[in-house]
């Protein structure tokens, strides 16, 4: 009995914190890229001041005019119409992005895309899909940040924490615009840098580097399974009470 009970208890665990490790990204020997290049062309980076480890760097230097920027991109595939629930979360170091003509985005292809900016005017911004963009935070160049988000399709919320602080928990969708698609599953996650529109002039000054990336996916948990786990080790839990209950008036008598 206690052993069924166990089990039970640990088969709740298991179903509530189970996830699926997507992709990871720390670009150290022997690399194996797991994204694919969209646009320019980011470096890997040795061990430096910044980072104690390899790197991915993105700069516009050598980019072709019609693409100042470098962007990668992570594909779910399959696994993106799977799950409801995805959490983000990576290191990143800025570089004179400030007062530069560029921005650092990543972007949630929902298909609609979700948008968590790092601007050149040093601050960290969200923008739900088609709603307004919104400020955050400030954030400090030349200062090694770590960033975890939690996107949950299913409950419509968006969480970010930024070294281990809470700085956005809302929705994903802005249910105020009516022609705005609602968030339907997680195509891809992408990283760009670059140009914030085609009318500026290159920049070549800013450089952001990237830094243990991991994409999970939270395993879906069937909506009567808990109920039907937790009413039976209830029903275990009566059972043994009124064992005990018949086990105490037998040694009474």
């Amino acid at each position: 009995m206690k052993i069924v009970t166990t089990f039970l208890l640990f088969s709740i665990s298991l179903c509530a914190n189970s996830s699926v490790l997507l992709h990871q990204s720390d670009w150290e020997s022997p690399f194996v890229p797991t994204y694919t290049v969209i646009s320019g062309s980011p470096e890997i980076s040795l061990p430096t001041d910044v980072f104690n480890s390899q790197s991915l760097t993105f700069n516009t230097l050598g980019n072709s005019p019609d693409f100042y920027y470098d962007q990668i991109q992570y594909d779910l595939g399959d696994a993106g119409n799977s799950y409801n629930i995805f959490t983000l979360s990576f290191d990143i170091y800025t570089d004179s992005l400030i007062n530069s003509t560029n921005t650092f985005t990543i972007a949630f292809d929902t298909p609609t895309v979700r948008n968590l900016y790092f601007t050149n005017n040093g601050t960290i911004d969200v923008k739900p899909g088609s709603a307004s963009q919104q400020v955050l935070t400030s954030y400090n160049e030349n200062e090694s940040m770590h960033l975890d988000m939690t996107f949950n399709i299913a409950l419509n919320e968006w969480d970010i924490d930024l070294n281990n602080a809470n700085i956005y928990s809302g929705i994903i969708d802005n249910t105020n615009n009516p022609g705005l698609n609602p968030a339907q599953y997680v195509r891809s996650i992408r990283f760009s840098h670059g140009l914030l529109s085609s009318s500026d002039s290159p920049d070549y000054s800013s450089s952001v580097y990237l830094d243990n990336v991991t994409i999970s996916a939270v395993v879906p948990i069937p909506p009567g399974l808990i109920l039907f786990l937790s009413g039976l080790l209830g029903l275990i839990a009566q059972s043994r009470l009124g064992l005990s209950s018949v086990k105490a008036d037998a040694c009474n008598r």
